[in-house]
């Protein structure tokens, strides 16, 4: 009778396998969660009537969509100097922005002249207070710079969702300037 023990196991597990597929069946459909954005207009005029969706913030705190305002926008200011290649003293360097409906719309910098040797960020809003907030600007070396003086502009994503629900990305520039000044030769 050494089977009847391992019988009783199998049949224990059986059981326990099927209550769990029947507990997730009955349970899986009591939360819907909605994917849906605002529907920013880009020319000004008002979005037609829709169900307001919850909008996550970066820190995961829902953030109502009709205090979203519109249009999205963003300001730079400052100054970052190079000290040596390690180490940069920044004057007012920041991103400002409003109206940011989602952490996973990006910051796109201009670096001019772009010679490879700078990186910027932010570069997404994911970790960064939505729907408005400021930032500090940060610069990295990676190579040897071959000017002494930059100028750095910027751009933040956005979404408009059409009336047949697809969302388009747009990039709205921002104002404003930062300017880098490369570590002494």
């Amino acid at each position: 009778m050494n089977f009847q023990p391992k019988i009783v196991l199998w049949v224990v597990i059986f059981l326990a396998g099927a209550g769990l597929i029947a507990f997730s069946s009955i349970f899986r459909d009591t939360k819907k969660i909605s994917v849906s954005s605002p529907t920013p207009s880009p020319t000004g005029s008002s979005p037609s009537p829709s169900p307001k969706p919850l909008l996550s913030s970066s820190a995961g705190t829902p953030v109502p969509s009709n205090q979203i305002g519109k249009p999205v926008a963003c300001q730079i200011g400052g100054s970052i100097n190079f000290i040596d290649k390690n180490l940069y003293q920044t004057k007012g360097a920041q991103i400002a922005y409003q109206n940011v409906d989602h952490p996973a719309r990006l910051i796109f910098w201009k670096i001019v002249p772009d010679d490879g040797s700078l990186k910027v960020g932010p570069n997404i809003f994911s970790g960064l207070p939505l729907p408005n907030g400021e930032r500090p600007v940060g610069a990295s070396i990676d190579k040897e710079p071959t000017v002494s003086f930059y100028s750095l502009t910027a751009a933040i994503s956005y979404g408009v969702t059409d009336s047949r629900g697809v969302e388009k990305i747009y990039n709205a520039d921002c104002t404003g300037l930062v300017t880098i000044t490369a570590p002494p030769k």
